[in-house]
């Protein structure tokens, strides 16, 4: 967090487990649940996968379970200018 408002509010969440969040400070959530999110945990492989079409770029989702994902965003394209 970069502002004392986010810190009064993530340690009075306890956010990711810890109540001692600082401002500018780093905090290891791998293996951690923060909120309603399940990170994984440390040297956890992300399969992802991607298309490029011209210019566009169309990005997907990640998996983790050692299947690649089968789609990708079409209305979403990253452009290179």
């Amino acid at each position: 967090p970069t502002l004392a408002s986010e810190v009064s509010a993530l340690n009075a969440a306890v956010w990711c487990g810890y109540s001692n969040w600082t401002i500018n400070t780093a905090k290891d959530y791998t293996g951690k649940t923060c909120g309603s999110t399940s990170n994984a945990v440390a040297n956890t492989t992300y399969l992802g996968l991607y298309m490029l079409v011209g210019n566009n770029l169309f990005t997907g989702t990640f998996s983790t379970d050692g299947n690649y994902p089968t789609s990708v965003y079409t209305s979403i394209p990253l452009v290179k200018q």
